[in-house]
């Protein structure tokens, strides 16, 4: 198997078993991160999550698209560094429109079926989806191995 194949399956089944991010938009020159729930695309070119229109993340992503996301197994290693994955996802942030009605209850269906205690926050009038559109990701394993991985 080909070494870009092998870092596609890591990084697919490291997403596919996370619920949880770190999206780092920029606020005036400085990274701002915030916590994010995301759905994966199974080819690794999109990241989906929502967020509220009254967030300065929202602001931030509107004035500045570009931003990075940082997935880990923290969580999954029990305590062995060694174990350790962090995997960052650098590209560009743009809103789904609503223009399509169907396709967006779709994209609130997949997602409620990940996160079920978000259905409140999913319906709100202030909630958008938003697309990360991945360039590459940065691979760290072994605590201190990187490799990039062009998608």
């Amino acid at each position: 198997m080909k070494e870009n194949e092998i870092q596609k399956k890591l990084v697919a089944r490291l997403l596919k078993n996370q619920k949880f991010a770190v999206l780092t938009s920029n606020r005036i020159d400085q990274p701002y991160p915030s916590l994010i729930c995301f759905i994966e695309d199974p080819f690794l070119k999109k990241i989906l999550f929502f967020t509220s229109k009254e967030t300065q993340k929202y602001k931030n992503l509107i004035n500045n698209p570009k931003a990075s996301i940082i997935f880990d197994n923290r969580t999954d290693i029990n305590g062995i560094i060694q174990d350790g994955i962090a995997i960052t996802a650098f590209g560009k942030v743009k809103p789904i429109s609503n223009e399509n009605e169907n396709r967006f209850n779709e994209i609130k269906t997949h997602f409620k079926n990940k996160y079920p205690d978000l259905e409140k926050f999913l319906n709100s009038s202030n909630t958008i989806p938003m697309f990360f559109e991945i360039e590459f990701f940065s691979i760290v394993s072994e605590f201190e191995n990187t490799e990039n991985l062009q998608i």
